[in-house]
């Protein structure tokens, strides 16, 4: 089975109309839907390219859709993270509100890497990090005398840092081209 990735997006707008749209596409598809998640991105006439998806699928897993300013999608796809996915979805978005922001970060489930994305009508950048903090294990810090629950909160406050500097250098990098 594929490690699963997640790519938590936010798509800020102030058009009620985006998050409507957003909401009408992907508000109540099933969870292994993949054509319904691809198809408002890439068209019906799109042909199964894993390189656009991630590895092998994209589904979105939850959501907080229609609201007034902000839309959250959670995407899964398996073994990698959607850039070319979220680049596309970037213009998509940029095509119905040319002053919309997405944001989106993201991590696969071993911790093998950590991702973090920006796209605005200037652009889209993304980073994609593999060097990411050492999640601890409950055994290990038993062992060394370490309370588990303190451990665990550092690291994911170590992800959350690192995740907002990637996001950072996202949107500098984005609004210098």
């Amino acid at each position: 089975m594929a490690n699963h990735v997640w790519t938590r997006a936010f798509i800020k707008s102030n058009k009620k109309e985006v998050h409507d749209k957003l909401d009408e596409w992907y508000g109540s598809i099933g969870y292994d839907d993949v054509k319904s998640v691809v198809e408002p991105v890439f068209g019906k006439d799109w042909k199964y390219d894993i390189n656009l998806i991630g590895s092998k699928w994209i589904i979105i897993e939850d959501g907080d859709f229609g609201g007034d300013e902000e839309t959250y999608i959670n995407f899964c796809s398996a073994w990698a993270p959607p850039l070319e996915f979220m680049e596309e979805f970037n213009s998509v978005i940029m095509s119905m509100d040319n002053e919309a922001i997405l944001e989106f970060t993201g991590d696969e489930e071993s911790d093998d890497f950590l991702f973090a994305g920006y796209g605005s009508i200037k652009g889209f950048h993304s980073i994609m990090e593999d060097d990411g903090p050492e999640r601890p294990w409950e055994e290990d810090c038993e062992e060394e005398g370490l309370d588990y629950d303190e451990c665990i909160d550092r690291f994911y406050d170590d992800v959350n840092d690192l995740q907002n500097d990637m996001m950072k250098e996202c949107i500098q990098t984005v609004n210098d081209e």
